[in-house]
């Protein structure tokens, strides 16, 4: 049988720094290559390759009448494949077609089965309706309202790590039998290199994350308040975290021990990873936590908090693990503990190690048309 037409719903993308938004993006890139090319429904297009067709939502939703706070993102979906299906040469009404959501809550508003549509969701994370992940109240609301029903649309689920597996099915337990596990790809690893007068006697360490308040951003000025003075921070992140490191960090930011950068392109996340001593994590929750696993592909150990997917990415040897409980000290003598890690012997076995057991994007592109490959 032949590929089937594959829808990519892609609203609801968070912005900054995100792992989901690279899941699609390196996701894409495999699966194109594997002779299927998803036609995405999105409202932003800057990082899509051409050969997909990005569909404007002001554009489609400009004319209706009918806007909810809910409901008025979704109001359009039937009119909006309605077009797709006449636009794509060769493909008649009653032909199958999947419809992949790639943001947890995405729902299929039409009807799967008169259109022979199939439904597959991934579930990055359940973070919102977590104890105390302390998420926007619009966030919160959106989860409560809209995965219940995404879930139950949904003929498979793919989720990106046991964590989020295991707390998917321990509320939805009719889902297990549908779900799996696809972790995100590792990337080649880049050979890069450093001059000498790059070198730096400081101690750089490095955060990537969006702002959200149980990634507890707090911690990192808690770090440098505490640490000697040759240990500097660099985080990546979005406005609102910039914001609130700009407002909370100022004397740091004086004295070039915190660095904000944001709009990074990969190459330069990438010499961030390298050539940093240390990624610190300090989130509460991870679905998966592709920032710190990058840095470990790149060569720099580990230090988070544990009680999610981490606990499962990052090997023994590779970093080290604190409780959401413990205290600031505890923070500053772990990462002045492990600040030289990463020219230990014993950490690059153990890196080298899991750079080869590591899912490649390839490999997890043809899992993916795997499940889609069940549902034609």
């Amino acid at each position: 049988m032949g590929l089937p037409f594959v829808f990519w719903d892609a609203f609801g993308f968070p912005k900054g720094p995100s792992g989901i938004l690279k899941y699609a993006e390196k996701l894409l890139e495999s699966i194109n290559s594997n002779g299927i090319y998803p036609t995405l429904l999105t409202k932003r297009n800057s990082f899509f390759k051409e050969s997909t067709i990005t569909i404007e939502k002001t554009q489609i939703l400009k004319n209706l009448a009918l806007r909810t706070k809910w409901g008025w993102s979704y109001l359009a979906y039937k009119q909006l494949l309605e077009e797709l299906l006449n636009l794509r040469d060769g493909m008649q009404r009653g032909e199958a077609a999947i419809f992949h959501g790639l943001a947890n809550t995405n729902l299929p508003l039409f009807d799967k089965n008169s259109n022979n549509f199939k439904y597959v969701l991934t579930v990055h994370d359940l973070i919102p309706i977590l104890p105390h992940a302390q998420v926007s109240k619009a966030s919160a609301i959106r989860f409560k309202l809209q995965l219940p029903k995404a879930v139950k649309k949904a003929d498979r689920i793919i989720c990106v790590s046991n964590w989020t597996y295991s707390h998917l099915v321990q509320r939805f337990p009719c889902c297990e039998a549908k779900t799996s596990v696809i972790p995100h790809g590792l990337g080649i690893r880049r050979q890069l290199s450093i001059r000498q007068d790059q070198l730096s006697p400081k101690v750089q360490l490095l955060f990537v994350s969006r702002w959200e308040v149980y990634k507890r951003f707090q911690v990192i000025l808690d770090l440098l308040q505490r640490l000697p003075k040759n240990y500097c921070f660099i985080v990546v992140t979005d406005k609102k975290g910039r914001r609130f490191l700009e407002l909370n960090g100022a004397s740091f930011v004086c004295e070039k021990r915190l660095v904000i950068k944001s709009d990074l392109t990969e190459r330069e996340l990438e010499r961030l990873y390298c050539f940093s001593d240390l990624y610190v994590h300090p989130s509460r929750y991870e679905g998966y936590g592709l920032p710190a696993v990058e840095a470990l592909k790149n060569g720099t150990p580990i230090v988070y908090c544990k009680g999610h997917a981490l606990d499962e990415l990052i090997p023994k040897g590779c970093g080290f693990s604190l409780d959401a409980e413990d205290s600031i000290d505890d923070w500053v003598d772990v990462v002045k503990g492990n600040a030289a890690l990463k020219k230990n012997s014993q950490f690059i076995e153990e890196r080298n190690s899991f750079l080869s057991n590591s899912l490649s994007w390839n490999q997890a592109a043809l899992a993916t048309k795997r499940v889609y490959n069940t549902l034609i």
